[in-house]
């Protein structure tokens, strides 16, 4: 069995790629709907509004499933703003290589969603990690001394 702080660990990573990803697609999907509603859709508004969406949902989502709330207001407001950030530039990264897949026949549009999908997700993601996994070092560190 794993030591309480590893079993922790795991499920903050499991919590926030899981609201990360359902974020993101509620928010893809409500973006949708505003731009069918307000705007005439081309191929560069959807993939804008695409990044823009998921990589809202995904960097709050992922904030959400890992959040601190003995950190202070901004910390924690920085930790929430660079989720989102960096969700945005991957879910960017993720449309350029969504566009360089296999498309298949019947099926426009969809290797490029899921590459901001995926993208979104993973760099929404690495910051919560990375930062959990810092403390944790530091944590050991001081208490090793």
């Amino acid at each position: 069995m794993p030591p309480v702080g590893v079993a922790e660990f795991v499920f903050r990573v499991v919590v926030s790629l899981f609201f990360s990803a359902a974020f993101g697609f509620v928010c893809w999907a409500i973006g949708r709907v505003v731009m069918l509603s307000v705007a005439t859709p081309t191929e560069v508004t959807a993939q804008v509004m695409a990044i823009i969406a998921i990589g809202l949902g995904a960097g709050v989502g992922a904030s959400a499933g890992s959040l601190m709330l003995h950190l202070k207001p901004l910390p924690l407001a920085a930790r929430v703003l660079t989720c989102i950030a960096l969700a945005m530039a991957g879910g960017f990264l993720g449309l350029q290589w969504g566009k360089t897949t296999y498309i298949m026949a019947g099926m426009p549009g969809i290797p490029e969603l899921r590459g901001i999908v995926m993208g979104a997700v993973l760099a929404a993601n690495l910051t919560p990690i990375a930062l959990d996994m810092t403390a944790i070092i530091k944590r050991r560190r001081e208490r090793a001394k």
